[in-house]
């Protein structure tokens, strides 16, 4: 995708229309492709998450605040090179994938959560 035509806009008009009216199933090669870019997308969440917290007070920033903003610019340097990459292990083996839901989302001042899920995915059926 490096020579790849660039775009304007990261979505067509009718983005979620064209989601939710998907055709044919992707082949098991494209199909990891895909998943390949929603796993790299899902470390630009992480820092739209703090962007979106540090927009909330752009008409009145404090210290607090700018030293914020330099922290992301900090992680967005020390990460440059980070990228996940998933193995399926060998031939024959089954992979497991574990995953934890936390239902208050750590909203609580100490960044606790106040309750949680442990689930267990396997063959796309999840176990709780």
């Amino acid at each position: 995708m490096q020579d790849c035509k660039s775009i304007k806009t990261p979505t067509a008009i009718n983005f979620k229309k064209d989601l939710y009216s998907a055709g044919d199933l992707l082949a098991e090669s494209d199909k990891q492709l895909y998943q390949s870019f929603v796993g790299s997308f899902t470390w630009a969440m992480i820092v739209a998450f703090a962007i979106g917290e540090l927009s909330k007070f752009v008409s009145k920033p404090s210290r607090k605040h700018l030293i914020a903003a330099k922290r992301v610019i900090r992680y967005l340097k020390f990460t440059k090179d980070y990228h996940l990459r998933y193995f399926r292990g060998r031939p024959g083996e089954t992979l497991e994938l574990y995953g934890y839901c936390v239902a208050s989302w750590g909203c609580q001042d100490d960044g606790k959560s106040v309750t949680g899920y442990l689930f267990k995915v396997n063959s796309g059926i999840v176990s709780w």
